[in-house]
């Protein structure tokens, strides 16, 4: 039986899901979490991760998280 925390965590959006819905609509210079860039480039974390260390990702640190801008993300895919 799951907990009823555990069950709330799972019905919860992820991070980045409003961005995702409206991915088309931001700007190049837009930046968004690596949920978002797997999702639109159909990959998972650590091929995001991979990307990043490439420099096909652009991104930029705040603080203790890494946001990547919605361009790289878009010549991502069309190269793709």
């Amino acid at each position: 039986m799951q907990s009823h925390v555990f069950t709330q965590f799972l019905a919860r959006p992820r991070h980045g899901s409003a961005q995702l819905a409206r991915f088309n609509d931001l700007p190049d210079e837009a930046l968004t979490t690596s949920f978002v860039a797997e999702s639109i480039l159909g990959a998972g974390r650590s091929t995001i991760d991979a990307l990043r260390r490439a420099g096909v990702l652009e991104t930029i640190k705040q603080g203790r998280t890494v946001r990547i801008k919605v361009g790289s993300i878009r010549r991502a895919l069309a190269a793709k």
